[in-house]
């Protein structure tokens, strides 16, 4: 689909002046890319057919892809102890470890505890002797490319966004959920993972 889009872009036929047709190029102009929302679906060779969707995709186009997901299982606390984790390696390898992988991850809860699990992974990649990144020779901390929210989805449906207690707790601000990230992973413990640059901050609603 991207390279198709590509060849569109690069293929238009334009009129000049005198309207005169000649081949014009956006390219120049604008950016595509892919994006998959990865979530934990749980259900049967989940993680292998996710797996197989993004090698397939770094197997037929250069051009990136953004995933916009989640690490719900992620550890979200503040330990240095990084045993192997095949749910880690699946999350980091889907959303940092394919070439053509960035992501911008849901960073949706109030509490920051999305942003703490994504922090976490990011340390995980570096800090994991026996892990995925280190068996792959990338042990680096992951760039993040921004924030992933949900408040305009949460004002057109705020019980979609409620505990079990009826409290909103999912509908962080695109402005709390950057910040939240930025927060994370810029945490003076863990100069390693440090990041100076979170470019992007982007919200979701409900189509019309």
């Amino acid at each position: 689909m991207v390279n198709s889009v590509d060849r569109w872009l690069s293929n238009q036929i334009c009129l000049d002046a005198n309207r005169h047709p000649f081949t014009c190029s956006y390219r120049n102009k604008i950016s595509i890319a892919g994006a998959i929302d990865i979530e934990e679906f749980k259900g049967a060779g989940d993680h292998d057919k996710t797996k197989a969707w993004v090698n397939a995709y770094a197997d037929t186009t250069p051009f990136p892809y953004y995933n916009y997901g989640e690490c719900s299982n992620c550890p979200h606390d503040d330990s240095d102890y990084f045993p192997q984790s095949a749910y880690n390696d699946y999350i980091w390898y889907v959303s940092w470890g394919v070439r053509n992988a960035y992501v911008i991850p849901e960073i949706y809860a109030r509490d920051r505890t999305n942003a703490i699990q994504w922090r976490n992974l990011s340390r995980y990649a570096v800090r994991c002797q026996n892990c995925l990144p280190a068996q792959q020779g990338f042990s680096v901390r992951i760039y993040f490319s921004g924030a992933f929210t949900q408040w305009q989805r949460c004002q057109e449906n705020p019980d979609k966004c409620k505990d079990e207690n009826g409290n909103l707790v999912t509908d962080n601000t695109p402005a709390a959920g950057w910040t939240q990230l930025f927060n994370e992973v810029n945490d003076s413990r863990y100069p390693y993972i440090h990041q100076a640059v979170l470019r992007w901050s982007t919200d979701v609603a409900f189509q019309k």
